[in-house]
């Protein structure tokens, strides 16, 4: 057993749990250090998602504004939708605890993309809104 640890295998053996050592020691600072930056990924993702949907509505049935007067007429019936929206959420916060589900599927009134069933308020929201909004 002495000849197997003390000669070179045993300097081997000694090095790789050395090194397995400090990377189980450094482990947790790379996940931690990672969640920050996952986090600020993930909220410029729903900023890009959000700028894409007010997009999406500004040009939905028109063709796209040549002119930047007929973007500013665009961009304020998309701010209206935004605002509606708004108020909306603002209507579900103040009664985020009246929830029910439905047998009916209905897409969600707040981003109008999902499909559900869950009811807050007599308005269909779906999981995802009602995390991201109602939280």
């Amino acid at each position: 057993m002495d000849l197997l640890l003390g000669g070179s295998l045993g300097g081997l053996v000694f090095l790789f749990l050395f090194v397995l050592a400090v990377l189980w020691f450094l482990l947790p600072f790379a996940i931690f250090g990672t969640k920050d930056i996952l986090k600020e990924l993930s909220r410029e993702s729903e900023k890009t998602n959000e700028l894409l949907v007010e997009l999406i509505a500004a040009i939905k049935g028109k063709e796209v504004p040549d002119s930047n007067s007929k973007f500013e007429e665009n961009k304020i019936e998309v701010n209206t939708n935004h605002q509606n929206r708004q108020d909306l959420i603002s209507k579900l916060e103040a009664n985020k605890n009246d929830i029910g589900f439905s047998k009916t599927q209905k897409k969600c009134e707040v981003c109008q993309e999902t499909e559900t069933g869950q009811i807050i308020h007599n308005h269909y929201v779906c999981s995802k809104c009602r995390t991201k909004y109602l939280s």
